[in-house]
């Protein structure tokens, strides 16, 4: 199969690898379609990540091969899977810390998704694989495993309907971040350096935009409220 090695920073090569095998308990996936998450761009400018190596971790694929132990997958389903998998009993898991486990740290999928299959394992299939309906929108799909992470966000802190959130850079999880806030009651201050990004956080709902290259950040926050923001995300 293809898959999109990374050597370095600078150095990528689009090669043939050996398609993963899989056992009673594992299921082969094509992808679909794969993102670029800000968490590979950090690995691929680390040098002290291992590589080469294959990465991507946000996917949308088709079941394609199934370990006769599966029951809840057939073939031809199109599934979201994310990719890793915390233990549920270590003392970070039992707080609600689910990525300071030591086993959400070592668990991956295989290879990576930017490559033509990957092996999900049978965690994975467990607790982080789900069926997408066939009348969905796929590239929509892809935003499942990063809205998780923003819903978890949301999920932890405790606010009151009208209560403001800032919200410092609008990037994709910025704007996750905005929509997730106006359907939870909150107002929505977005900050950010870009002005078509401000644009947009607008039209997603944002109640208040600034820009620091030109405007004071504690200024316009306090003509909206004395008090300052209520909850800050800083995605």
């Amino acid at each position: 199969m293809k898959a999109l090695i990374c050597y370095n920073q600078n150095e990528f090569k689009l090669e043939e690898i050996d398609r993963p095998e899989i056992q009673k308990d594992e299921m082969l996936i094509e992808m679909i379609y794969t993102s670029l998450c800000g968490s590979d761009i950090i690995k691929i400018l680390d040098p002290e990540v291992k590589k080469p190596a294959v990465f991507g971790h946000e996917v949308v694929g088709r079941v394609v091969k199934v370990g006769k132990n599966i029951t809840r997958f057939n073939l031809g389903d199109v599934v979201v899977a994310a990719h890793h998998i915390p233990c549920y009993r270590c003392h970070y898991c039992l707080h609600g810390n689910h990525s300071m486990c030591r086993h959400f740290k070592e668990t991956n999928i295989y290879p990576g998704s930017f490559c033509q299959y990957i092996r999900l394992s049978k965690e994975h299939i467990r607790y982080t694989t789900f069926k997408i309906p066939p009348d969905s929108n796929l590239l929509e799909a892809l935003f499942v495993e990063p809205l998780a992470c923003c819903i978890r966000a949301v999920d932890r802190v405790t606010f009151r309907k009208d209560d403001i959130f800032s919200v410092v850079g609008t990037g994709v999880i910025g704007m996750l971040f905005i929509q997730l806030i106006k359907l939870s009651g909150g107002r929505v201050v977005a900050i950010e350096l870009d002005n078509d990004r401000l644009s947009m956080a607008r039209f997603l709902g944002a109640d208040c935009t600034i820009n620091p290259s030109n405007q004071n950040i504690a200024r316009e926050i306090k003509n909206i409220t004395d008090i300052g923001v209520d909850i800050a995300y800083s995605p």
